[in-house]
């Protein structure tokens, strides 16, 4: 690595001219490759967007990539609905849950560019474009043109940073963040103003934002500034350098706390996700890979499930908590493990070390090995990460050789020097941060391009080597890279990406763009590999049923329950199948297993609780909806449930106050309205009756049921022609809406409207051909407009159906007696 002067004025010029020695490149000539290394960055970035644009993922993205993207929509359309078969997050009322720097970040673009899939994508093409810019400026700046135009063009074709671009997770943010904030504290290297170390705190916070780990970077460029100023002359500027650091970072995160206090009344620095992570990766099944199973709090499967595993951790220390106290429980279990289990511990830390310096890409979200191993573009790019340790060391070492020539030469650190130990701390610090939790590639991508920085001025030593045809040297430093990269490849911890679990996922994605006959074929070659999948089998058996094939899914459902018994979920799952399929008695001893298995979600207790309440055991039902309540207070549906539960047992005031706090819940959910008229109807309160009944309407105009009921109960207020307009508009709404021929009919017919009475009349008997009444009504407005031929036939159609109806009998004996027409009686 080249020196520099003693005099820092001096130090940039003198870098160039070493570097114009060195690489013998014109001026010119440097900033044509920079264009060529820039243009073939480009054009691979292109290629593999517009190859994985053809992927079900592009457009389906699921798990972490999927509740950053509900989230960024959420904050652009302010429509927080959830996705189909996801509970809801309760992002807005919340402390964030996990850190939202990336999820505004995509916010941001989504407002700017439109809603497409497209345009996170190609922003972070062009992010990686800048990434590989920032990069060579900082080495050109720094360590010369050479190692600059090496490390711009290791960062333009190396695959997994390529592949993240790609994704919509938080990597390329994050290195963004992390290489602007390495230049500014470089500026404030090079003339010690307290400004640009305040900037580059503000760019340290924001990438805290985005990565909370970052914050490690915080404390250790602190320190390392005032080493950088330990002498008596230079500390007051490295006191004021590490305060302007430190206000900087408190700045750029201080939005996130005072939002989560304001919120939430809660205390959470950025998110709240630290302790569930800890503990995943602190316990007795932890094995150093993301293992969602949080013992008997159920499965944490994605972030829009944390709200029922914080009501879980509420009804296991029996009070309310907040989103930190929930972090803090699990922190202290944790905790506890760890000092019951020291040596299991050590054991797993040095396992998650292994594989976070492994060879292998950890799936976490993404089964990244087989996203490469079927992609044209990144499969044939060349490098893996155990090549670029081997890099990585060859720089460090030569780095090391240079320092050891300046300190015997009595010369002291160069900056390129100094600022090359922050950087080494910065990734050891990194690291370090990520040991107690779990391991995923992910997590590491953020310090692959500082290695690739190291990594560049190692080959830019073997290059100077070359040049000075030292071959001895050169292969003495071949072997030692072929021996680390050998060495990286020998990971200690056996890992076996997952091909199944690509296929599952893949399936997935075609199932969330309504393609279920595709995901199927996914589904079924996955479960050709592992058989024992209960959760594939359940996906598969959602997919049958959405083509129509209920049998089938009904028998895969069933492979669920022979691989895994006690698997709540496909006990649920399969119940609810059997109800749609009309099979109730078949589908209660399917909830009833959910239930006597504790399962941690309300849907197998609501439907017990209904299938209760329609054979009239009511205090069932109750008890039914009370238990799904402790599993979710805030489910609206169970307190509409509960309500007309209590309705039926004539407790009128509890069940309006039941839906009514449904309502508090979904304001503008207008079935809830509905089922309130009901009640108030039943009750005997018929302004409430009708006020709930419009309200439901001016959220959903064209619902033929609810103004049905309206009418009703409008002509029992006696405003009749108010009823008339609602019952034409049910039958208008709904042509088939029997009940309303019926009673506008009746109505009409009370009114002495017999011509139009007797027309809708005739369609209530067409439509209801075994009603009594309709024919009993049918035939009085044929008697009122002296029809007494087809009065008499309609007397006998109610009788045939109701040979005891007594006013019919009547009705055809006082027929018989007159002529075929005449004046009415």
């Amino acid at each position: 690595m080249p020196g520099a002067p003693k005099e820092r004025k001096e130090t940039r010029g003198e870098l160039r001219l070493s570097s114009a020695a060195i690489g013998g490149v014109s001026r010119r000539g440097e900033w044509l490759v920079l264009s060529g290394i820039l243009l073939l960055g480009l054009a691979l970035r292109v290629a593999y967007l517009s190859e994985a644009a053809t992927t079900p993922e592009f457009s389906a993205p699921a798990i972490d990539p999927g509740y950053h993207d509900y989230w960024a929509r959420g904050l652009v359309t302010g429509d927080w609905t959830p996705p189909e078969g996801q509970p809801d997050p309760r992002i807005t009322s919340t402390p964030y849950f996990v850190p939202p720097g990336y999820p505004y970040f995509l916010a941001l673009v989504y407002r700017v560019a439109g809603l497409s899939y497209v345009s996170p994508r190609v922003m972070q093409l062009l992010l990686g474009l800048a990434n590989i810019g920032l990069a060579f400026w900082l080495a050109r700046i720094w360590y010369g043109k050479t190692v600059a135009l090496v490390f711009a063009g290791l960062m333009s074709v190396y695959w997994v940073l390529i592949y993240y671009e790609g994704q919509l997770q938080e990597p390329i943010l994050l290195v963004f963040c992390i290489l602007v904030s390495l230049h500014l504290i470089g500026r404030w290297l090079s003339n010690r103003s307290w400004w640009w170390a305040a900037l580059g705190g503000v760019l340290l916070g924001a990438a805290s934002l985005v990565r909370p780990n970052a914050l490690v970077f915080v404390p250790i460029a602190g320190l390392w500034m005032l080493w950088v100023g330990r002498g008596r002359a230079e500390r007051r500027r490295s006191l004021l350098a590490v305060t302007g650091l430190v206000v900087g970072a408190v700045a750029a995160i201080s939005p996130a706390t005072i939002r989560n206090y304001v919120v939430a009344d809660d205390f959470v620095l950025i998110s709240a996700n630290a302790g569930v992570n800890l503990f995943i990766g602190n316990n007795e099944d932890a094995d150093g890979f993301y293992y969602g199973s949080l013992g008997g709090l159920g499965e944490f499967g994605t972030c829009f499930e944390y709200p029922r595993i914080v009501r879980q951790v509420e009804l296991a220390t029996g009070r309310p908590l907040k989103y930190s106290e929930v972090s803090s429980y699990f922190s202290a279990r944790a905790v506890k493990y760890i000092r019951e289990h020291p040596g299991r511990t050590l054991r797993m830390t040095m396992r998650k070390a292994a594989l976070f310096w492994g060879p292998h890409e950890i799936s976490h979200n993404r089964v990244v090995h087989y996203d490469r191993l079927f992609s044209k573009v990144l499969g044939n790019l060349p490098g893996d990460f155990p090549l670029v340790v081997a890099f990585f060391a060859l720089g460090v070492a030569s780095m090391s050789l240079e320092l050891r020539r300046t300190t015997v030469q009595g010369g002291g650190w160069t900056e390129p020097q100094k600022l090359s130990l922050l950087i080494l701390l910065m990734v050891l610090g990194y690291f370090l941060s990520y040991l107690p939790f779990f391991s995923t590639a992910r997590f590491r991508v953020p310090i692959i391009p500082f290695l690739l920085l190291f990594g560049a001025c190692g080959l830019d030593m073997l290059g100077r080597l070359a040049r000075a045809k030292d071959f001895r040297r050169i292969a003495v430093w071949s072997v030692v890279v072929g021996g680390v990269y050998v060495v990286a490849r020998m990971s200690p911890v056996s890992y076996e990406p997952d091909l199944a679990e690509w296929l599952s996922a893949r399936g997935d994605a075609c199932h969330r763009l309504n393609a279920p006959d595709r995901a199927a074929v996914f589904f079924k070659e996955s479960l050709k590999i592992d058989p024992d999948n209960p959760r594939v089998y359940c996906s598969l058996a959602i997919s049958l049923m959405e083509t129509g094939s209920a049998a089938e899914a009904v028998a895969a459902w069933e492979d669920a329950l022979l691989v895994d018994p006690g698997n709540d979920r496909a006990h649920c799952d399969l119940g609810n199948a059997l109800l749609l399929m009309g099979r109730p008695d078949e589908a209660e001893p399917h909830f009833e297993a959910a239930v006597q298995l504790q399962a941690n979600y309300p849907a197998p207790y609501i439907n017990l609780a209904n299938l209760s309440a329609g054979r009239g055991d009511t205090d069932r039902a109750l008890q039914l909806y009370r238990q799904a309540l402790r599993l979710a207070p805030d489910a609206p549906e169970v307190h509409v449930g509960m309500g007309m539960v209590l309705a039926r047992r004539g407790e009128f005031q509890a069940a309006a106050a039941s839906i009514e706090e449904a309502l508090r819940l979904q304001p503008d959910w207008p079935d809830a309205y509905v089922n309130l008229g009901v009640v108030f109807k039943e009750a005997g309160q018929l302004r409430e009756a009708a006020a709930s009944y419009r309200r439901a309407l001016q959220l959903q105009p064209a619902d033929s049921r609810t103004h049905h009921n309206l009418g009703v109960v409008l002509e029992e207020l006696g405003e009749t022609d108010a009823a008339v307009r609602e019952f034409l508009r049910a039958i208008e709404v709904s042509p088939e809406q029997a009940l309303t021929y019926l009673r506008l009919g009746a109505l009409m017919l009370e009114q002495g409207q017999a011509e139009p009475a007797r027309r809708y009349l005739e369609v209530a008997c067409r439509l209801l051909p075994d009603s009594a009444e309709a024919h009993f009504a049918y035939a009085k407005a044929l008697e009122r407009e002296s029809e007494i031929g087809a009065a008499r036939a309609a007397f006998e159609a109610v009788l045939r159906i109701d040979p005891d109806h007594g006013p019919a009998a009547e009705g055809l004996t006082r027929l018989r007696e007159m002529p075929e027409r005449g004046p009415p009686p």
